[in-house]
């Protein structure tokens, strides 16, 4: 009998362990209002590369000649860019070790000199959800118009309510707010761009966010991309082609224009840009790593069998010949 009683305990504790909420990785507002300075990726990553435990001593602010907020700052873009990875829980026992990526980097382009590897830095951003939320969902969700923060902020809100524990108001609100200061090209700034910090970023330099002519107003532009390299192109392309599986080859150019994580949504280029964009890989890598085959009206998209790490790869070495 109490065999039989306590069954249909353990049955219940099963079916409610089963029916949890899945947890769905977001952050919000770790880079503590501050957008990527000039030096910072190239700073972290060096010191990242001389001791895993360098960030994360008490002195490194002073190290880095940064102050203490800073110093989480540069930790959390240089792990958000995908240049780093961070293990260890507790302080005292946490080390950042360099990505593939952020080896290539510190190799090749210690100084992030060349524009090819900052929109490298904005493709991981870019497509980094569960540790640049905010930044993921404007490039791949957010208006194709022109836009106040303010008009952002629910539709914003309403794209994070799907995490357990949503963020205050005010924290999606400085995170718009550190995106505008992180995109917004310095010969905009201090003329029309609203809650702009003086001190730009070198994403600004992209290009994918300018204001308008009304002030606090903003929109994301679509134009041929001439600085963005072919390789990073492709490797952004391929990524997205091959899919969860890895396997694909061929997808529409719709997708390639519009679809989550696409080249047209990451690098902000119209349909016209990503054929022109096409024709000059063709002209690089060669006709059969990536042909555009229009049929009865349709345009598919389809590649050869380079991967998106080779590209990248190829890339980095590129600029040490």
């Amino acid at each position: 009998m109490t065999t039989a009683a306590a069954k249909p305990k353990r049955e219940k504790s099963k079916a409610k362990k089963s029916k949890s909420t899945p947890v769905i990785p977001m952050a919000f507002g770790r880079h503590e209002t501050f957008h990527i300075r000039d030096g910072w990726l190239a700073k972290g990553i060096d010191a990242i590369s001389k001791d895993a435990r360098s960030l994360h001593k008490v002195d490194a602010h002073h190290s880095l000649g940064v102050g203490t907020n800073m110093l989480k700052a540069i930790r959390y873009w240089v792990e958000a860019a995908g240049l780093a990875d961070t293990n260890g829980k507790a302080t005292a026992e946490r080390e950042m070790h360099l990505t593939e990526i952020g080896t290539l980097v510190k190799e090749h382009d210690p100084y992030l000199d060349h524009d090819g590897t900052w929109w490298l830095v904005h493709a991981r951003l870019a497509t980094n959800k569960a540790l640049a939320t905010t930044l993921y969902w404007l490039f791949n969700h957010g208006p194709s118009s022109r836009f106040q923060l303010e008009d952002l902020e629910q539709s914003l809100t309403d794209f994070v309510s799907v995490t357990p524990r949503p963020p205050f108001p005010n924290t999606l609100r400085r995170d718009l707010q550190c995106l505008v200061r992180t995109y917004i090209g310095r010969e905009q700034i201090g003329r029309r761009a609203g809650d702009v910090d003086p001190v730009g970023c070198p994403l600004g330099a992209l290009g994918l966010l300018r204001s308008s002519e009304h002030r606090g107003e903003f929109q994301l532009t679509s134009a041929p991309r001439p600085t963005l390299d072919p390789h990073v192109f492709m490797a952004v392309l391929t990524k997205f082609v091959r899919g969860s599986d890895g396997n694909s080859q061929i997808t529409t150019a719709e997708g390639v224009r519009w679809g989550v994580a696409s080249p047209g949504r990451i690098f902000g280029m119209s349909n016209e840009a990503i054929s022109e964009m096409i024709d000059r890989c063709r002209l690089v890598f060669g006709e059969t790593a990536v042909t555009e085959i229009r049929t009865a009206g349709l345009s598919n998209i389809q590649l050869g069998s380079t991967d998106a790490e080779k590209y990248l790869s190829d890339y980095f070495e590129g600029l040490s010949r």
